[in-house]
């Protein structure tokens, strides 16, 4: 497998696919998951369930300037056509952003044998950001998907409001990764706090940096897709327990996870379903929260609520840290819901429900080339 084009894991087993009760289609579909990204809990925490084949489409070496970023979005273009192309699929998932791989995919459908199933998996981003809101073709091509999926109920009228109104809009929450790293016990050592980060606008650093100023007796571990580098004002002059590690291959970050005495997952934007909750709860770890709306709807039974200013959020980690055990238990109870389960098992079950009409007319007798 090359670097730029990784499939995460192969198509499940017969033991491990299709695992949402009640929903069963015939001939069962095949389904890909296309995300230009080096790795995304969401999809990986979903493909089982959903049985659907996973690739990242990943460029390191064009990321930079204007032109790297350019090529990155053309050569990204036609390996996803590629991709689509040779696999002949009834679904294609995207992750957006970026919406350009709609455009990808509209093309790539005249080219297959069958009229494949388009699922647009809308991160914040594809609804916030300008450039993608403003893409060209962007929302009329979201109004001819044929479903559209967002990761919690605030969304759903964000969605209405910027003109996404034809295709099915179905809530889709995250489902709690799969821990394949044995979780460390907490004690001994320095408390550590990581905050898994993706260095958006919506993320606090310059406070957390304080709030490491506040607990000059923890680690701040701050995890993002490509890191800050060393130039960086905020890793060159935060306090010397806050780091900034590059990228981690997902064996270390899960590492460092299971290590980690609570997690840290805080937002200025209400309407964010922030993935290092979930990770907590994955990993059954004391969790600190931002006092939105949807973390504390989601989260807030089994995590700490904090504003957002130093000195919440420093006494917050530092109760974290005075009764790991108790909120560990808690985070391990939400995962463990079963209603929480069957939640998403019905969220699921709408969606599929939306794309099943018609596969039988999209799967041909004869075999697939």
């Amino acid at each position: 497998m090359s670097d730029h084009n990784k499939r995460s894991g192969g198509r499940p087993s017969a033991e491990r696919r299709g695992r949402i009760p009640g929903m069963s289609i015939a001939p069962e579909p095949r389904q890909l998951y296309i995300a230009w990204a080096r790795y995304q809990r969401r999809p990986e925490a979903m493909k089982d369930a959903l049985n659907f084949d996973l690739h990242y489409i990943y460029l390191e070496r064009y990321h930079g300037s204007r032109i790297r970023t350019i090529l990155r979005y053309v050569l990204s273009s036609i390996l996803t056509f590629r991709i689509v192309v040779q696999a002949d699929p009834d679904i294609v998932w995207y992750q957006s952003p970026p919406g350009l791989i709609a455009h990808v995919l509209v093309l790539a459908r005249l080219f297959t044998s069958r009229r494949f199933k388009i699922v647009a998996d809308l991160h914040n981003a594809a609804l916030s950001k300008r450039r993608w809101r403003l893409l060209p073709g962007a929302t009329y091509l979201l109004n001819r998907s044929d479903a559209v999926v967002v990761h919690n109920d605030t969304l759903l009228e964000t969605v209405k409001a910027q003109g996404i109104l034809s295709p099915p809009v179905v809530v889709l929450n995250d489902l709690p990764p799969p821990v394949r790293t044995a979780t460390a016990q907490s004690g001994g050592g320095r408390p550590l706090i990581v905050m898994p980060a993706s260095l958006a606008k919506d993320e606090p650093l310059e406070i957390v940096a304080e709030v490491a100023r506040l607990c000059p007796d923890f680690d701040f571990v701050v995890t993002s897709g490509r890191g800050l580098r060393p130039s960086d004002e905020l890793a060159s002059a935060g306090p010397s327990n806050l780091s900034f590690p590059p990228f981690l291959p997902i064996r270390d970050y899960d590492a460092l996870l299971a290590r980690a005495t609570a997690i840290l997952a805080i937002t200025r934007f209400d309407g964010i379903q922030l993935s290092a909750a979930t990770e907590a709860i994955a990993f059954g770890k004391p969790l600190v929260i931002s006092d939105t709306e949807v973390l504390k709807r989601l989260f807030g039974r089994a995590a700490i609520v904090t504003e957002n200013t130093p000195e919440a959020i420093a006494a917050a980690c530092a109760c974290a840290v005075s009764e790991p055990d108790r909120y560990a238990s808690l985070a391990r109870a939400l995962r463990d819901d079963a209603g929480r389960r069957q939640r998403w098992d019905a969220q699921a079950r709408r969606l599929m429900s939306h794309l099943q009409p018609g596969l039988q007319a999209l799967s041909p007798a004869s075999p697939r080339r």
